[in-house]
Parts: C-alpha cells; sequence; structure tokens
C-alpha cells in the first residue's frame, strides 16, 4: 500500500525503510523533534542522550534519550527502535527492564552522563535529582512506523507508543507524519516485593501509588483479600499485616516459606496482586 503526504501541490512520499540499520540516524533525527511534539502549553520540554545503566530484577538496560520540562515536574526516559526489530526479543524486553528498573539508584550516573553526552545540558542537580525522587516516570517507545499490535502490547507496560514516520519529495525534502498512542486507559506497575516476618517490603521506582493510598491497603493474594498497613519509607515502602475489618493475617494462611516465594507486587486496572 502507497502512502504519501500532498502539501503544497508537492507528494511527500513514506520512506518507511529509510533507517533500517541506521538507528543512530533514527535516534538523532528523534531527538531533534521529540521537544516539538512532546511540549504543550503547561510543558515546555527538553530531550537529551543518555547512555545511563538502569538496574532491574530483570536485567539492566539503557535508554537512548531523557526529556525533561524546565520546571522538572515531567521526565520521561525514551527508547528508539526501528520498527524491523523484533517485538517480543527486543521491544517489550528492553521495555519490561525499562520500566520496572529502580532510576532512583543510577541518579548520579544519569546526571554525570547527561553533562558528559550534552553540550545544552545545564540542569540543577539538585532539582534533578529531587525531581528522579519525587516524580513518577514516564517512558515512551519511538519508532519509525506506526504498528497497532506495538501499540496495544507497549500499552500493557505503561509506555507510549509513538511513531514518527519519514516521506520525501522529489526534490528530497522531508515531512514527518506523527502518530501516537492513544491515551493509557489503565497502568500496570510492577514493583519488588519480599516477605520480611510480619510484613512485605515493596521496592522500585513506582511505588509512590502505596502511600498515596491512607493508612490501609488491600492486595489479593491467591484469590483471597489481605489488608496491609503502609508505612512509608524514603526508598522503599512497608506493608504490615493487619486484622483490620476483621480481615485475616495472610500469615495465618500461609506458611513463612509460601509467603518468601512472593517476589512482586502488581498493580492492575486498580486492583493489587501479590504473586
Amino acid at each position: 500500500m502507497k502512502s504519501f503526504i500532498l502539501h503544497d501541490s508537492h507528494r511527500f512520499h513514506h520512506r518507511d525503510k529509510m533507517y533500517h540499520g541506521n538507528e543512530l540516524g533514527f535516534q538523532k533525527q528523534c531527538k531533534a523533534i521529540l521537544p516539538e511534539i512532546l511540549t504543550t502549553q503547561d510543558l515546555d520540554i527538553e530531550v537529551f542522550y543518555t547512555e545511563a545503566l538502569l538496574f532491574s530484577d530483570f536485567g539492566d538496560c539503557k535508554p537512548d534519550l531523557l526529556a525533561i520540562s524546565k520546571d522538572y515536574s515531567y521526565f520521561a526516559f525514551i527508547e528508539v527502535e526501528t520498527s524491523n526489530h523484533d517485538l517480543e526479543s527486543d521491544v517489550l524486553d528492553q521495555m519490561t527492564k525499562m520500566t520496572t528498573a529502580d532510576h532512583t539508584l543510577s541518579k548520579r550516573s544519569l546526571f554525570e552522563n547527561l553533562c558528559k553526552n550534552n553540550s545544552s545540558f545545564k540542569k540543577s542537580k539538585e532539582k534533578f535529582y529531587n525531581m528522579l525522587e519525587n516524580q513518577d516516570p514516564n517512558y515512551l517507545l519511538i519508532s519509525d512506523k506506526y504498528l497497532p499490535t506495538w501499540q496495544s502490547e507497549l500499552a500493557r507496560l505503561n509506555t507510549k507508543f509513538i511513531a514518527i514516520s519519514l516521506y520525501k519529495d522529489k526534490f528530497n525534502n522531508s515531512s514527518y507524519h506523527f502518530t501516537m498512542g492513544p491515551a493509557l486507559h489503565s497502568k500496570k506497575i510492577v514493583n519488588k516485593a519480599s516477605w520480611e516476618s510480619y510484613k512485605f517490603n515493596i521496592k522500585g521506582p513506582n511505588n509512590r501509588h502505596l502511600s498515596e493510598l491512607g493508612t490501609y491497603v488491600k492486595i489479593m493474594f491467591m484469590d483471597k483479600e489481605y489488608c496491609f498497613e503502609v508505612e512509608r519509607k524514603k526508598k522503599n515502602v512497608l506493608l504490615w499485616q493487619t486484622d483490620y475489618e476483621n480481615v485475616n493475617l495472610i500469615s495465618n494462611d500461609y506458611s513463612n516459606d509460601e509467603l518468601l516465594n512472593v517476589t512482586k507486587l502488581v498493580l492492575n486496572q486498580g486492583q493489587y496482586i501479590l504473586i
């Protein structure tokens, strides 16, 4: 199927394989274009190169770009993948690592790497650190072609999919077509969980939602609901088992060995699940 853009009587034809095998070239183009795409009336966005390593229980990863608003109220880790990559082994594998990484562990290397790789990076270290510690990250996957399957699968990882497709006219002038995935209807957030005598220790970059719930939270485990008291720490959250509202204690239903096998707390469509 042919695709073209008609502008002032000029036809711009889709160059759908222009960046295949040249991901660095596409990454450079994304860095130049994304600020205009991401900037809104309320947010003035800058985009920078980064090669800093993020640490995840699913494996370590390096985002390609980092978007930051000038007022430090928004930031996004950005992965650039051309459409010839495999969805399962390349795209989803990388974004699973990225969305579960504890980026606060890499704040120093992130800042130093941004300074090293971007002459225009002039951010305050204190404000940058504060942003990483107090703002929830956003995740973007940029490709050179809109693929509906990528969009739906990435949405499950709380990742927004953006396609930047290149078109050229007969004079080699460039035009770009942008396709942005719809807003996510529900977040799926995965945090590392470990049982520590009467409580679960919840670690990870996206655990702030727990402390916003109030004193108690109800969580499903093995098809049964249990109640926990939330204690917020600096970098983690403790969930203490409680019989609040006459709910049975989880340690009364399961052995210590069974609870030690729990490794994740998942928030999916508003429901907390221990697995």
